[in-house]
């Protein structure tokens, strides 16, 4: 190493690792693919890895091309990095783009072909990128900005001007002698759904396009994307459909990819061309886990059956063959997103309709997997993450975040709350994560992210909070 060590910043590293499936596999995002494998490969998909290391801390962040980060595959790399001292449990980072176009990584009530040999391949390419880029750290510095998005629509709201966080961020790493690009690290909020559920070919969707955009234009080795306030964001190629309808997540191209995927790359580019590099001068982590309640915690075994009755009845009106069903026969609740979604396309049904059933039939999924997973009977412990890199500031949540939780992260970072971001989709899978403020709105009952939630309506308030106690620590 040529530069003198007190000049130096920091160090920094990066490596990838091609986890696209070999064989026809399930795909994640679209219960209505249920019983269907993936056809073919249209684009690859990655884990990439970047390491930064400042004097004794250091940052692992992953990111990969898939639906989620299942909390099984999280823990296994952890342990596995930290058993071999190339980090501690929260300096490590690990994120998925939520790509709905990757195979299905979720454990949940949805028959789905994702063999074991994936998913053991999938844990040794993610060490094996990490062990490669801590095994090159070069002395390095750090761009930081922000951009605008201008293709973001909230599917809660469905109306113009709806909320989103339209922030893009954007951080560049280079090699401080040369100046040469190693990495981007860069994040928007939005569904990665470009691709309808018709899509059966294997794709990274937008995020992909942009990746590929930002390694192109700028001579990086690898960019990576983060996810960011995505839960009740989608790109404005999808249109205005209920959450719930099927026929808003039909049809979509890979020209709509390319399209949307290019602008969140120009965007990216752009704003980072007028940025001067500058040393890492602040790198501080922190991680706690607490426990929260699961969703409909005060429900006794009695009224979940109950529930389950009375939807139950509602589905038979339009799936009579649903009658053979029970918590013996789960077989019709595996396709029943699908055959519902089936109903609602061949009746042409009214909104109204289409909502009434579909609602009945997530609640009747929610109802079941409080019945029958064990870890939606009891309290479940939630991991919150926090990443200070000079003056931005992140945290880190396991799953779907609203953008009213983000709205709030910034608000609790104030004055700088342009620079406060959560990264959503890290550290394991909790499903979707709203604000308090969205069970209260009219017709929560009716809405797809305030359904499907996992946890009790404070437990993003709850992980705010300690976050907020972590950095002010």
């Amino acid at each position: 190493m040529s530069q003198d060590v007190k000049n130096i910043s920091f160090l920094a590293g990066t490596a990838r690792g091609d986890i696209t499936p070999r064989e026809p596999v399930s795909m994640g995002g679209y219960g209505q693919r249920a019983g269907k494998l993936s056809a073919g490969v249209h684009d690859p998909l990655y884990v990439k890895v970047l390491v930064v290391q400042k004097e004794e801390r250091r940052l692992i962040f992953i990111t990969t091309d898939l639906l989620c980060i299942p909390d099984a595959i999280y823990r296994t790399v952890v342990d596995s990095l930290v058993k071999n001292g190339l980090a501690k449990e929260e300096e490590i980072c690990i994120t998925a783009s939520h790509t709905h176009s990757g195979p299905e990584m979720k454990d949940n009530l949805v028959v789905a072909r994702l063999a074991d040999s994936y998913n053991n391949k999938l844990v040794m390419d993610i060490l094996a990128a990490c062990q490669e880029a801590s095994d090159q750290l070069v002395p390095a510095e750090i761009k930081l900005a922000t951009g605008k998005a201008d293709f973001l629509f909230n599917r809660r709201e469905r109306k113009e001007n709806g909320l989103v966080d339209n922030r893009v961020l954007a951080i560049h790493i280079c090699d401080q002698e040369s100046k040469k690009g190693l990495a981007v690290l860069f994040g928007v909020g939005c569904h990665a759904v470009t691709l309808g559920h018709d899509n059966l070919l294997i794709s990274a969707d937008f995020p992909g396009v942009a990746q590929n955009y930002i390694e192109e234009q700028l001579g990086v080795s690898n960019a990576l994307f983060v996810n960011l306030t995505e839960g009740n964001v989608i790109p404005v190629t999808r249109g205005s459909w209920n959450s719930l309808d099927t026929r808003g997540y039909l049809g979509g191209t890979f020209k709509d990819t390319e399209q949307i995927g290019t602008a969140l790359g120009q965007e990216v580019v752009g704003c980072l061309k007028n940025v001067q590099g500058t040393p890492l001068v602040h790198l501080r982590l922190g991680r706690r886990t607490f426990n929260v309640k699961p969703t409909g915690h005060g429900i006794s075994k009695l009224n979940a059956y109950r529930a389950m009755r009375k939807n139950r009845q509602i589905i038979l009106e339009v799936l009579p063959e649903f009658k053979r069903a029970n918590l013996f026969n789960l077989s019709p609740v595996f396709t029943l997103w699908r055959d519902a979604s089936a109903k609602v396309i061949e009746r042409d049904m009214s909104e109204v309709e289409m909502r009434r059933l579909m609602s009945a039939v997530s609640t009747f999924i929610v109802m079941v997997s409080k019945l029958l997973i064990s870890k939606f009977s009891r309290p479940i412990p939630v991991s919150v993450q926090t990443i200070e890199i000079n003056d931005f500031r992140f945290m880190t949540l396991p799953g779907e975040v609203l953008v009213e939780v983000g709205k709030e992260w910034q608000e609790r970072n104030h004055p700088n709350e342009s620079k406060a971001f959560i990264i959503g989709l890290a550290n394991g899978w909790m499903g979707y994560l709203p604000h308090p403020s969205n069970f209260k709105e009219p017709d929560a009952e009716y809405k797809y992210e305030t359904i499907m939630n996992a946890l009790e309506p404070d437990a993003t308030r709850i992980a705010l909070e300690q976050a907020e106690q972590m950095v002010k620590s």
